[in-house]
């Protein structure tokens, strides 16, 4: 019986959710829930167990392009790193409330503003979500300070000017649009935090959201804390 070490493709990313490990393949944007048996096998995996290549979870995860043989187009299994929201820059159920007064908007903030929207239109529209996210990726990893904690006073401004540009957008409100944009808009003053994908699965929900540390920037503690992470840019 042969055994074989095998990685998490690239474009997959995983979280343990209710005893259920979720797969998110980003390639064809699709979620995978394993059942509680191979949920079990698969804790194995990631403790560093070698696997025999012929069990059903890994023939399953293989095949359905998650997991690969070849450590050069794998990462090594980990879910993400996501600290547990405590704060928000939200108040209440009202997206519309911040924890600042509406400071001064400029020229460059509204120029800014409709440009993150339009780009984040446009990818939405024409591109996968897997480029999409990659592209988010490389601007940050290509900032040596993209990874530093971001400046709270800063982005307590910037969201709420986000916030009262955001009704002269004509797009109805969608947690990955408006994320998105939010990422752009914050990018363009210097300021990257996370953008989180989250799963439940009583009921099934996926969503998406922004958060800096334990501060959730776009939503609110308690909705962001029924989701597991399950991918973090």
């Amino acid at each position: 019986m042969r055994e074989s070490s095998c990685y998490l493709s690239r474009h997959a990313f995983f979280c343990l959710a209710d005893d259920h490990y979720v797969f998110l393949d980003l390639r064809s944007d699709e979620y995978l829930c394993l059942g509680r048996t191979q949920s079990d096998e698969f804790k194995d995996l990631i403790n560093g167990r070698r696997l025999d290549e012929r069990s059903a979870v890994v023939r399953t995860l293989l095949e359905q392009g998650l997991l690969v043989e070849d450590e050069a187009r794998g990462k090594r299994p980990a879910p993400p790193q996501v600290d547990t929201a405590s704060t928000s820059l939200v108040v209440g159920a009202d997206a519309g409330q911040v924890h600042a007064g509406r400071p001064a908007i400029g020229p460059a903030h509204v120029r800014k503003f409709f440009a993150a929207a339009a780009a984040a239109s446009w990818s939405l529209r024409w591109q996968s979500i897997e480029n999409t996210v990659r592209v988010v990726e490389r601007r940050k990893r290509a900032r040596r300070d993209a990874f530093a904690p971001a400046d709270r006073a800063k982005m307590v401004d910037l969201f709420a000017i986000f916030q009262a540009l955001r009704p002269y957008y004509p797009r109805p409100y969608l947690c990955l649009f408006d994320s998105l944009a939010l990422i752009h808009f914050l990018a363009r003053f210097g300021v990257f935090p996370q953008w989180v994908y989250g799963v439940r699965l009583e009921p099934w929900g996926a969503h998406c959201w922004v958060q800096s540390g334990d501060t959730v920037v776009n939503d609110i503690v308690d909705n962001v804390n029924d989701y597991t992470p399950i991918m973090s840019v």
